[in-house]
């Protein structure tokens, strides 16, 4: 399980890999070999740190993420997705998925 102490290293790390792109792939190695369970996490962290993702994606990985969590690091993951979808970009990203879903509909 992923402890309040690794979520946030993992954080951290999201956040410098979001910054600087080309250590991603690094980043994800080197996780995996620590704990499998920390690429959902750090998906999830990258992603909530970007500016562009899709909304139900998002909620997927953030529902994964939270089964490889202990409580306190759910609290603290809870807490980051709440402060997440009351953002200005969050809801700009539903508006993008939900127009997509209406073109594609569109074309059938």
């Amino acid at each position: 399980m992923i402890t309040l102490e690794q979520l946030l290293r993992i954080r951290d790390l999201a956040a410098c890999a979001v910054r600087h792109p080309d250590i991603c792939a690094a980043a994800e190695f080197a996780l995996l070999e620590l704990n499998w369970r920390s690429m959902m996490v750090f998906s999830l962290l990258f992603d909530m740190q970007s500016e562009t993702y899709v909304p139900f994606v998002l909620w997927q990985k953030f529902q994964t993420a939270l089964e490889d969590c202990t409580s306190e690091a759910q609290e603290e993951l809870r807490r980051e997705y709440s402060e997440l979808i009351e953002t200005e970009n969050y809801g700009r990203q539903v508006e993008i998925c939900n127009r997509l879903n209406q073109l594609r509909g569109a074309d059938r």
